[in-house]
């Protein structure tokens, strides 16, 4: 009987033991499906928009509803920044070769009014009539911004401008809004700037779970745009 108890326990800690190990194969399975994850987000999202992006002679005569440049920053002293201007002057050639005959210009509600205002002040330095472009002053990320064209100007075809690392992102967001979306890169210059590849990385995983799940409330998506700039931003400077 002893020895029917000693193969009893014998028995159970067996068991305990492969519960244990088969516990510990789950918890890698996790760790590691969460960096699975994030790279086939970001391969399916290049994957999907690759053959979107057009240089300017090709949308030539394209008569889309709009032009839409995203924002970039501005410099301190009110100019748009470097990569922001390279926008812009695309934007200008696009608009003269008649690509569209309306240009939005889209930034953040914190500093809205003053990125905004440096993009239109740049248009109209380089002689865009006032009347052809309209300020959109809630874009306060890429989603919102693209999610404006639909909601607040009615678009149906649009023509994308920025960098085209970040356009990836933004003609996955036109096409899931069922926009008929162009890219035009405002540089075929690759980027080095391993900050802004990060940040990238990350924010095109928040974007495809914002098309997956639908728009986050406002209270939800507020904390989760802060949570990304300070965590995710602030870890890479």
């Amino acid at each position: 009987m002893a020895q029917n108890r000693s193969a009893t326990s014998s028995h159970r800690k067996k068991r305990r033991g492969r519960g244990v190990v088969r516990l510990i194969k789950l918890l890698i399975a996790l760790i590691l499906l969460v960096p699975i994850s994030a790279i086939a987000i970001n391969l399916f999202m290049y994957a999907t928009t690759t053959n979107n992006m057009w240089y300017p002679r090709e949308l030539a005569g394209t008569n889309a509803d709009y032009i839409v440049v995203l924002g970039a920053g501005i410099e301190p002293d009110g100019t748009p920044s470097p990569v922001l201007a390279e926008r812009l002057d695309t934007a200008i050639v696009l608009y003269e070769n008649g690509a569209s005959k309306h240009i939005i210009v889209s930034g953040g509600e914190d500093a809205a009014q003053s990125e905004v205002s440096a993009m239109r002040n740049y248009l109209l330095d380089s002689g865009i009539p006032s009347l052809a472009i309209t300020t959109d002053t809630h874009g306060v990320d890429t989603y919102a911004s693209v999610n404006n064209l639909a909601t607040l100007y009615d678009a149906h075809s649009v023509i994308l401008v920025s960098q085209r690392f970040h356009l990836y992102r933004a003609v996955y967001i036109a096409e899931h809004l069922n926009l008929e979306a162009y890219g035009c890169p405002a540089s075929q210059a690759a980027i080095s700037d391993k900050n802004l590849l990060v940040r990238e990385f990350f924010a095109r995983i928040k974007d495809f779970t914002q098309c997956t799940v639908g728009e986050l409330p406002e209270p939800l998506a507020n904390l989760a745009t802060s949570a990304y700039n300070h965590y995710i931003a602030g870890a890479i400077k």
